[in-house]
């Protein structure tokens, strides 16, 4: 997943499963061979249910991120729509002053 470090961003998905089911999401990485990690649990059943997590990946050199999300077993779980973007907090925060003329 693209990122910039040191900016909140917000894991996003549309998930819905063959029968209500508590699912995990996790979202984390390793940051100059630090792990860091956010984990949510979350409740699914059988109708599109939006799922979010915030995470702000810290200041690195090196750095990975990646999301998992934990199913129990047997359960069928599907994702749509998944996203992976600085917050909207965070995109203003970065956003340049208008040019001047």
């Amino acid at each position: 997943m693209f990122f910039t470090v040191g900016v909140e961003h917000r894991f996003s998905a549309y998930v819905t499963a063959d029968e209500p089911a508590q699912i995990s999401l996790e979202v984390g990485g390793e940051f100059d061979g630090q792990a860091k990690s956010e984990q949510k649990s979350f409740e699914v059943g059988t109708n599109w249910k939006r799922i979010e997590l915030d995470f702000t990946p810290p200041v690195a050199r090196s750095a990975r991120v990646s999301a998992t999300i934990s199913v129990p077993e047997g359960a069928t779980v599907l994702l749509d729509c998944v996203t992976f973007r600085p917050t909207e907090a965070a995109a203003a925060a970065l956003a340049l002053p208008p040019k001047r003329s």
